[in-house]
């Protein structure tokens, strides 16, 4: 994964505009899916309660089939990637205490994975338009470049991880 330079104003129209679109197609469908069920298939004396379930989970699968099928679409780039960085950044996450451990050691990849998370969280802050544990993050960014440099190591290209990386940490 290589963070990428995205219009955090364009990330967050696109993203509302999708939530709501989908958020209306899934009512759409779910209420389609429902009223057709009880029409053809319910009783005038109620009772259609599992009808009616059955039509909103249709409706909810057929959402999410669409999500799926669209979610390459040039105008969903922007979320796809939020959504990948997120993923990856989850990975790190998991890992976080064992990662943490091996930078306290020096340890160049773990160095490598902290930094490139504390970009990636900085990104997501930055996209979401989210500033409340940005103080906290800026101040964990540069204890960790000033570690970098005390080890002479260059922390300009680490906008790339590897989840590889992970799995070395875990080796050994």
């Amino acid at each position: 994964m290589q963070l990428q330079s995205l219009d955090a104003q364009v990330y967050r129209q696109r993203s509302r505009r999708l939530a709501w679109l989908f958020a209306l197609v899934f009512a759409f469908l779910g209420m389609l899916f429902s009223s057709s069920l009880v029409y053809f298939w319910g009783s005038s004396q109620g009772g259609n309660f599992y009808l009616n379930l059955t039509g909103v989970l249709l409706g909810l699968g057929l959402t999410s089939l669409l999500v799926s099928l669209n979610r390459k679409h040039p105008y969903m780039a922007e979320i796809q990637y939020a959504w990948a960085l997120k993923k990856t950044l989850n990975q790190i996450s998991n890992r976080m205490p064992q990662i943490k451990a091996a930078a306290q050691a020096n340890q160049p990849r773990a160095l490598q994975c902290l930094y490139f998370y504390y970009q990636g969280l900085k990104q997501i802050y930055h996209l979401e338009d989210n500033p409340h544990h940005q103080v906290e993050l800026l101040a964990d960014i540069q204890a960790l470049k000033e570690q970098l440099e005390s080890l002479g190591l260059d922390y300009s290209h680490l906008d790339t991880f590897d989840p590889q990386w992970l799995t070395d940490l875990e080796a050994g």
